[in-house]
């Protein structure tokens, strides 16, 4: 039997993806200064026959004294290097974006130009410790996703429709999420003392009331050949196929998570940025580990004008998880 050569391949370990033949893959960069694990993306790049790396501050390191220190240490000082929050580099070679992203976390903005100079194909986004956004030359030339557009013959349809409307009563409004309150889920995952332990795999998403998902908020993963061992989240996941045919093409620029505790925001939109209805909806939390457990946590909560406060108690994988409905800071 004669197999056909692939295509090409894209591979992400811990965060660092390097894509090959005719791939062609969107990669989320990850926002530094995020106040959710599941904050909209930073930028999004479409990569083909290439590498990218993101090195920072702000997923490792450590706190001393309610102040948190860089891994990442400078060795012409032996300081932390704090300056900089994350350096995202897109180069040919994964061996030359992984070097490059930390480097730049450790020089300065000009001494990265310089060092990008001599790398030809490679381009950075730097974020410094204030949040100024720094990118190269060549950054915003990049390709990026197109936004989706009408087809050619869309016109004379939506005019059709337009017409036909005209004789009909207007419809009564459909109630939608209100836009003042927000769901922040705030989760933990346990340190297992196990010499073969490796981190879970961990999705989180929203259900609605027939069990369909609404949107996934987080999916935190080493190899896509183990996401089946998250039963809950590809069951969810494949009805949703069925039903648009659609699939998870994105990739974000982050992977599995190390113990400790994560934060995520739900403002009460599907996956195609449409506010759902008011009403009752599922949270769903589960954790699959190799060589581990398994652990799948749920909790129904009414999504109306009250707020509401629940606790889920964990075991091995999640320590616990609390789950806040409530109004959006500021309003």
């Amino acid at each position: 039997m004669t197999v056909a050569a692939p295509a090409g391949i894209m591979l992400n370990i811990g965060g660092d993806i390097v894509v090959r033949g005719s791939v062609r893959e969107v990669v989320n960069i990850a926002d530094p200064v995020a106040d959710a694990d599941n904050a909209p993306a930073l930028d999004q790049l479409i990569v083909t026959g290439g590498a990218v790396a993101t090195s920072g501050s702000y997923h490792r390191g450590f706190d001393i004294q309610g102040r948190h220190y860089s891994h990442i240490v400078d060795p012409r000082s032996g300081q932390t290097a704090d300056a900089i929050r994350s350096a995202t580099v897109v180069a040919p070679e994964a061996t030359t974006a992984g070097a490059m992203a930390t480097a730049m976390c450790v020089l300065t903005p000009d001494e990265s130009a310089q060092l990008a100079a001599k790398n030809p194909g490679a381009q950075y986004l730097i974020i410094t410790r204030e949040g100024q956004r720094i990118p190269s030359p060549g950054w915003d030339q990049m390709p990026r996703p197109a936004a989706r557009i009408a087809g050619r013959n869309s016109l004379p349809r939506l005019l059709a429709a337009s017409l036909l409307l005209v004789s009909l009563p207007t419809p009564a409004p459909v109630a939608a999420w209100d836009d003042s309150m927000e769901l922040v889920i705030n989760l933990e995952l346990n340190r297992v003392q196990d010499p073969r332990y490796r981190r879970p795999y961990v999705a989180v998403w929203i259900e609605d009331k027939d069990k369909f998902p609404v949107l996934t908020l987080a999916r935190w993963y080493h190899k896509p050949r183990w996401l089946p061992d998250l039963k809950g989240w590809s069951r969810s996941d494949g009805l949703r196929k069925l039903v648009d045919g659609t699939d998870l093409a994105t990739t974000i620029s982050s992977a599995t998570r190390a113990a400790g505790q994560y934060t995520l925001k739900w403002d009460g939109k599907d996956g195609q940025g449409v506010p759902v209805k008011p009403g009752k909806y599922t949270v769903m939390i589960e954790a699959a580990r190799e060589h581990g457990t398994y652990q799948l946590m749920k909790r129904e909560i009414d999504f109306g004008s009250t707020p509401a406060q629940v606790k889920l108690e964990g075991n091995t994988e999640i320590a616990g998880a609390t789950l806040d409905y409530r109004r959006k800071a500021g309003l």
